[in-house]
């Protein structure tokens, strides 16, 4: 009986329908940093900061059992390392970022000659899923912790999204990312990034191509990727930012690659190449089991 109602096109609809009408007004923009990046080198290179192998297309119809372990840095001093294991139908991510900055001060003797800043984050997460049908659902809950010289906080992190195969290449998406809570860092409330999205992602072959709109901080997100020779993975993306403080919309291109070799995996991304500061280099090394 449960399987007929879901399989039911008009409570399908439905569900759609409240996604991207209702679900919006939760919408709220975020401070976490952590949970801002991307986590793999695959999700670096496509422009997407939301690991694609926690969603439900990428669990069932893009298997990938691995174990990968991604370096990435931004400018003097901001750092990252993400750990991803999939094993399907579960994955679990871990993903640390550190932010450290010395302020040099000579102008004036008087003061403290140097002035330093430290801020912290992790996210341990884990990710399961299901499947009826043609409809697949995936949960993600992290633990998340942020801490500056200070002051430290902690919380919990839920994403819950549904899949449903419109034909056996095409497929379509809806959810929410980063609901749940989290506690007051340095007597202010932290709060999650939360965002309702809608995907549509096509694959076959060698061949895939990926869209999102969302109500998060990038409302349209375009991606690729592409397989040949059997080893090469090449990635590609595109982020279109909200136009904030009057700066109109900004586009924002990421590229990354990855190269087979044995039971091993070697990948380089460049996430958000153009950005105003810098953008974030990710290296990593992957063992497939």
């Amino acid at each position: 009986m449960r399987l007929r109602l879901i399989r039911n096109p008009i409570i399908i609809k439905i569900a759609f329908l409240v996604f991207f009408c209702v679900m919006p007004m939760l919408a709220s923009d975020g401070s976490l940093a952590v949970l801002q990046y991307p986590v793999s080198i695959r999700s670096a290179g496509m422009g997407q900061y939301f690991e694609p192998t926690s969603t439900p297309t990428a669990i069932y119809h893009l298997p990938d059992r691995r174990a990968e372990v991604s370096f990435w840095q931004w400018i003097g001093g901001v750092n990252g390392l993400a750990l991803t294991v999939n094993r399907l139908p579960i994955a679990v991510t871990v993903n640390y970022l550190s932010i450290n900055d010395i302020e040099y001060r000579t102008e004036v003797p008087s003061e403290l000659s140097q002035f330093n800043f430290g801020y912290s984050n992790a996210a341990i997460g884990l990710t399961s899923g299901r499947t009826l049908g043609k409809f697949h659902t995936a949960m993600t809950v992290q633990y998340l912790w942020e801490k500056t010289l200070d002051y430290s906080a902690r919380g919990i992190d839920i994403s819950l999204s549904g899949d449903f195969d419109l034909t056996n290449s095409l497929y379509v998406t809806a959810g929410f990312r980063h609901a749940g809570f989290i506690s007051a860092l340095d007597q202010q409330s932290s709060h999650l990034p939360f965002a309702v999205f809608g995907q549509a992602a096509f694959h076959r072959n060698n061949f895939g191509v990926t869209g999102e709109l969302t109500t998060g901080d990038f409302p349209v997100k375009l991606s690729g990727e592409y397989t040949f020779m059997s080893m090469i993975h090449l990635y590609g993306g595109i982020q279109v930012s909200q136009n904030v403080n009057g700066t109109g919309t900004q586009f924002y291109p990421s590229t990354g690659f990855e190269i087979d070799w044995q039971t091993f995996t070697l990948g380089y991304a460049m996430y958000q190449l153009n950005h105003p500061v810098n953008s974030h280099q990710y290296a990593s090394i992957a063992w497939r089991f």
